[in-house]
């Protein structure tokens, strides 16, 4: 289990330890762990002090700590002597004479009971793991004026002359950035009017954690959440400052020229594919289609599931200047062309050369670069257009399929054929030349006419918003 540790110093950090751990064993952890001479350090829990009985188990669940409680570590020298009479004890948590056995410590020094004892005053989220309520989007950048007086012209502006902040930008708030990026004042005052709400969101949640009883379940789990999220803020900024390209960088998947049947295809090299598979337009446009066993067929499993068509017990694959044999396993939907697997990477021996940026065959020693960064992500581009393509004709295929069972449930109710369709719209070919010379196909213009009611801008334009939809 894990139990909070709270200093009398201010400290707060959760500990694992096992449920049956004898009493005097965490002393020893901890006073390893704050420097404190075991016999003078001293450990509460719920309020009383942690003591050994003299009969029966002296473990922590025999002794009531159970997982995420607090358990407060105090040296018996620093204890503070009870208020005298006529003492006023103002910021002390608890006051004396309840029988907590408590009497003597400064309970305010510990940054968990620290809001409590002065609830009309709203300290600031603690960044020692008191109250951090967490991160928000632009924690940690250092933006002109402060996250409370946001400029959208400023904030612009400076975000687009530094080009490291903006990628800082990007992994803590994706939506701020993207809005930045597009330059346009109005999207960014949006953004910052939702980042604004969640930093009220943020404040309304500390205030509600102050009116908790630092000893209760919530607040325990609370805080221990808090922690685990200044953790992850410090391993955040921990990797920007000495690893910024980790938090930074894209990686660009591994792809090779290769060719099928002497048809050229970009084929990616994935170590961790287990066959290697080719999509069935790479198979159709190869001309192996005619050569796939059906008996092959089945179920791809991996990140999802595919189904596989069959396969192509070898094939011919051209890496360099060497021909090397292969087979496939054609896959029905599949984004990627080619995908050479460990089936034909081990069979031939092949070295991921990273340092040279090479595919080195092992068997024959031929050599072929990895493609640029710029050809892979002009591939990235087509395959997203095709998958959106395929997106848009099964969302047809689907409509069709509803209006053929709509009708038919029409004619079964009735007795009488539904009415006919009207006759397809005739487009004027004037119109059509107009939208074709925007760089789109006859088919786009004639559905596009159709689908705006003949308006050529309307058209344009919408076939435009499709081909950038991401």
């Amino acid at each position: 289990m894990q139990i909070v540790i709270s200093t009398i110093d201010g400290n707060v950090y959760p500990v694992d330890v096992s449920e049956e751990l004898p009493l005097n064993d965490l002393k020893a952890l901890l006073s390893m762990e704050t420097n404190i001479p075991q016999g003078s350090l001293i450990l509460y829990h719920n309020m009383q002090e942690l003591r050994e009985r003299a009969e029966g188990e002296n473990t922590l669940t025999s002794l009531g700590v159970q997982d995420k409680d607090i358990v407060v570590v105090a040296n018996r020298q620093d204890v503070q002597a009870p208020p005298t009479t006529g003492q006023t004890q103002t910021q002390t948590s608890v006051p004396s004479g309840t029988g907590t056995g408590l009497p003597n410590i400064d309970w305010s020094s510990i940054s968990v009971s620290q809001s409590r004892a002065q609830p009309d005053a709203a300290p600031p989220p603690s960044t020692e793991g008191g109250l951090e309520m967490g991160l928000t989007p632009l924690s940690g950048i250092q933006t002109p004026g402060g996250p409370e007086s946001f400029n959208p012209e400023t904030l612009l502006q400076h975000f687009l002359s530094n080009p490291e902040e903006m990628s800082v930008l990007r992994q803590r708030s994706p939506q701020l950035a993207e809005a930045i990026a597009t330059g346009d004042i109005n999207i960014v005052k949006q953004a910052i009017l939702y980042h604004r709400e969640e930093l009220i969101e943020l404040e309304r949640e500390r205030q509600q954690l102050e009116g908790l009883d630092p000893m209760s379940s919530e607040y325990q789990e609370r805080l221990a959440e808090n922690i685990r999220q200044r953790n992850i803020r410090e391993n955040f900024e921990t990797a920007l400052e000495y690893n910024p390209e980790i938090v930074t960088s894209r990686v660009i998947m591994l792809y090779v020229q290769v060719k099928v049947n002497g048809v050229s295809v970009k084929a990616m090299v994935d170590t961790g594919a287990q066959m290697t598979i080719m999509n069935t337009k790479c198979a159709e446009r190869c001309n192996v289609m005619r050569l796939v066993d059906r008996r092959g067929a089945g179920i791809a499993v991996g990140v999802g599931r595919q189904r596989i068509i069959g396969v192509v017990h070898m094939c011919q694959v051209q890496v360099g200047q060497d021909y090397l044999a292969s087979s496939f396993r054609v896959l029905e939907d599949q984004s990627h062309e080619l995908i050479l697997g460990l089936d034909m990477l081990k069979r031939h021996q092949c070295i991921v050369d990273l340092s040279k940026g090479v595919l080195r065959v092992g068997t024959t020693g031929a050599e072929t670069h990895f493609l640029s960064e710029k050809e892979v992500e002009e591939l990235s581009m087509a395959q997203h257009k095709q998958e959106e393509r395929g997106i848009i004709e099964d969302e047809d295929r689907e409509i069709a399929s509803l209006i053929q069972q709509s009708e038919q449930e029409y004619q079964e109710r009735t007795g009488e054929a539904p009415p006919p369709s009207p006759p397809p719209q005739l487009v004027p070919e004037d119109d059509i030349q107009r939208v074709m010379s925007a760089g789109f196909t006859r088919e786009q213009a004639i559905e596009g006419l159709r689908e705006c009611g003949g308006d050529t801008q309307r058209t344009i334009a919408a076939l435009l918003a499709r081909m950038f939809r991401f």
